[in-house]
């Protein structure tokens, strides 16, 4: 069975205390049935340098960082909070969560870095490139 998964990060500024979501994939519910054992998968893929699940790699392909302490994970409509102890169940209000529609322009051009692993002219020419092509 799959199940739905977003992944919010939390976001403090000076301003606000957020939740945006970043990202959205699909993943097979373990055969247990258990929740936790989801979330410990969720939490191994998420952190480690070399995953080993489709939907791990791709998330780490796009230069989405490792979950962090108060994080939270949407699956299906239950929603989970990274703690120091472990996961907790949160309800989450609606004026607490952004969604995120793409990347802004700055996420891009640190993504076409990270690409370019830290090389600021071949990026800035590659940028330039995509530009006249399109």
């Amino acid at each position: 069975m799959q199940a739905p998964v977003k992944v919010l990060y939390r976001t403090i500024t000076p301003w606000w205390d957020k939740l945006r979501v970043w990202t959205e994939f699909q993943v097979t519910f373990p055969a247990s049935g258990h929740i936790e054992c989801l979330l410990s998968k969720l939490l191994a893929e998420l952190t480690t340098d070399e995953p080993s699940e489709k939907w791990a790699i791709e998330y780490r392909q796009d230069y989405h960082r490792s979950l962090r302490v108060d994080d939270v994970v949407i699956i299906g409509e239950t929603a989970w909070a990274l703690q120091q102890s472990g996961w907790a169940l949160v309800t989450l209000q609606l004026d607490q969560v952004v969604v995120v529609g793409g990347l802004t322009r700055k996420r891009q051009r640190q993504s076409m870095v990270n690409r370019w692993r830290g090389d600021w002219r071949a990026c800035m020419a590659a940028d330039v490139a995509e530009r006249v092509a399109a």
